[in-house]
This record gives C-alpha cells, structure tokens and sequence, in this order.
C-alpha cells in the first residue's frame, strides 16, 4: 500500500497495483445521490462507469468513444457480444445528455431537463452549428463524438491513494468529462 500511494500520480498509482498482479474491482459509487442519478440511465451503468474510469486510468485512451470500444472488449457474461456495443453506445448517449440538460452528481435529478437550449459550437474556421437538445438524437451524438475523459486534481480532491478499512483496500477514483479541443 505504502509502495503504490508513493508514486507521483494517480495514473501511475493504478499502473502499479496492476503491475504487481492486483487488479480493481468496483465496489460502489461514493455518493450515493450520484448513483441513484445513474441508475435513470441504466440499473447498471455504475459499475460501467467504474469499468470505464478504469480504462481510463489504464491507458492512453480519453475520448468516450475510444473507452466505449475497449468496453466492448472486455470479457464479460452480462451482455452477449452481438448487442453490447449498441448498449455501451446508447447508455453513454443518455448519460452524456442527462448531464448536458441537467443531471449532477451532488443533486438527486428527477429526469426533468433543466435547460432547454443546447450547444451552439463555433468551428475553427468560424462557422457556427447549432445542435437543439431537442433533437436529441443528433444532440446525443455530438456529445458523444466530442468529449473526452479527464481527470480533476487528485490533491484537491483527496482520491486515487489505497486506503485500508478492516481487511479490505480501497482506492476511490474520479473522472470529468470534457469536450475535446
């Protein structure tokens, strides 16, 4: 424990316990208003999530899109193969526009959308494009073509260092989404 919190970062942190032959499992989301707020997109997008955030911290791979194919590689018994990656797809999808229209980690969310706009982008060539959340399909897919996975200051917000708690370990990890430039 001692070995992996002394490394520099987060990342490396992670590299290491998988280094040494462990391996993260997810155990639960910390806030449990943010879970509940999970489940309107899925009664198991939590652990996906976690999975994610774990790709994430593994690799070079930020872009949702990227993440969402290496998902889609994981073994697993819970989706069969033909269906998973439209799954994985679609709940990204709801996930990115439930936090685009309002849904927040620290406030329960009824599902009821809290802004009504959308997302005006100016290219670089100066061309503005309006995507109205009101065509959420197109809204949807912008959203998950142009944002990324990052990571918040893990000083400031105390995680990515193993903690022990009777016999187990845990170590909390955190993740933003961001557009890409």
């Amino acid at each position: 424990m001692n070995e992996i919190n002394a490394e520099s970062s987060c990342r490396r942190r992670v590299e290491r316990i998988y280094e040494l032959g462990g391996k993260l499992i997810y155990s639960k989301t910390s806030n449990n208003i943010f879970n509940s707020n999970l489940m309107l997109v899925d009664s198991n997008f939590s652990k996906i999530l976690a999975q994610s955030v774990v790709i994430f911290y593994r690799s070079e791979k930020r872009k949702l899109k990227d993440i969402i194919t290496e998902l889609n590689n994981i073994e697993t018994s819970e989706l069969d193969m033909e269906n998973r990656r439209h799954f994985l797809t679609n709940n990204f999808k709801k996930f990115l526009f439930y936090s685009a229209v309002g849904m927040v980690a620290k406030t329960v969310w009824n599902g009821v959308a809290t802004s009504q706009g959308g997302i005006i982008v100016v290219k670089n060539n100066g061309d503005i494009v309006g995507y109205p959340s009101n065509n959420i399909n197109l809204f949807q897919e912008y959203l998950l073509n142009k944002t990324k996975f990052d990571s918040p200051d893990s000083k400031r917000n105390r995680y990515g260092k193993i903690e022990k708690n009777g016999d187990d370990y845990f170590m909390k990890l955190n993740f933003q989404i961001r557009f890409i430039e």
